[in-house]
């Protein structure tokens, strides 16, 4: 109780405090009147105090403020970190459709499920307006000796969010996917993610983010309606990070900016990718490859093959027609 009263740091402080008072009283009472207390049991109890007690706290991170206040106070609402914004395909035409009571309930759930699988990788739902949601996850300070080793090991020492957000990603599409199966009508979702720097303020008692990487993660997210695609996520996320299979569709000049962003499909876990989705992402990389170089014959057979195999995919579907334009009319 005392440790999920205090906090993280303060609890780890006490909890040592008290390993090493116990440990003299033992050997006292052992040299002064050989009476031998427990030692190794007590000492566990209260390590594992300490990781319950910091298990429990990182369950509730979302629920608490405490991350947000230290930001707004300390770093002037600054942060770090990888932004997902999400979107109901259709939902327009089903909220004109559905008996309001109805869609409530339906919704409802929906941004149960969402969540939940943002919680559950760390991030926070910062604003849920209507059929869209925007997440935040926060990169935590590094303490200086790791931060030298994740340099020595040439790992950014940022990777680790942006992990969890990768995770909660494909961990949202599946939860949605199985909850489209359970319900009807299904809820297809978009998603986008973008990773940078972010402005944080807290009107109201409401937290509220800003800034280019929001409307960026927005503009991602819109860009699987013209792909066909469900998760795109930018070069920024995916910097250093290993074990998910992804395929690169190139730069995009997305609405509202001038810089183009260089947008990847986040398709599954390496480990769990099928020989199927390994070929689609390797004929797609050469075809995308002869495509940028004005290959066009070379790139329109890539794209071609995969429609054979894959009909519905969407990049290819996009790529496809531009070939043929640029062959008879090069850029």
């Amino acid at each position: 109780v005392a440790f999920l009263i205090l906090s993280t740091r303060s609890a780890i402080v006490v909890g040592i405090f008290v390993i090493c008072v116990y440990i003299f009283i033992s050997y006292s009472f052992f040299k002064e009147a050989i009476f031998w207390l427990p030692v190794i049991i007590p000492v566990l109890q209260i390590v594992f105090a300490l990781i319950a007690a910091w298990w429990t706290k990182l369950g509730d991170l979302d629920d608490s403020d405490e991350d947000f206040d230290r930001i707004i106070r300390k770093k002037k609402g600054r942060f770090y970190g990888p932004c997902l914004a999400t979107d109901i395909a259709g939902y327009t035409t089903l909220s004109e459709s559905m008996n309001p009571s109805d869609l409530e309930r339906l919704m409802v759930n929906y941004r149960t499920i969402l969540s939940s699988a943002i919680k559950q990788h760390g991030g926070r739902v910062m604003d849920t307006t209507g059929d869209a949601s925007l997440s935040v996850w926060t990169k935590k300070s590094v303490n200086p000796v790791v931060r030298i080793l994740f340099m020595w090991i040439k790992k950014p020492v940022d990777s680790d969010v942006r992990i969890q957000a990768c995770r909660a990603s494909l961990d949202l599409s599946a939860a949605i996917e199985r909850f489209n199966k359970l319900n009807n009508p299904p809820l297809p979702t978009r998603v986008g993610l973008h990773f940078g720097n972010m402005s944080m303020s807290k009107e109201d008692g409401v937290y509220r983010v800003t800034g280019d990487i929001v409307n960026t993660a927005n503009r991602i997210q819109g860009a699987n309606k013209v792909l066909k695609t469900r998760i795109l996520l930018s070069s920024d996320v995916l910097d250093g990070l290993d074990g998910f299979l992804v395929r690169p569709l190139g730069g995009f000049v997305l609405p509202g900016r001038i810089q183009s962003v260089n947008l990847f499909e986040l398709i599954t876990y390496q480990q769990l990718a099928s020989k199927e989705q390994l070929w689609l992402c390797e004929i797609f990389a050469q075809a995308l490859s002869a495509y940028q170089s004005q290959k066009w014959a070379e790139a329109n057979q890539g794209f071609s093959d995969i429609l054979k195999v894959f009909p519905a995919d969407g990049p290819a579907q996009f790529f496809l027609p531009l070939c043929l334009k640029y062959k008879d009319k090069p850029p």
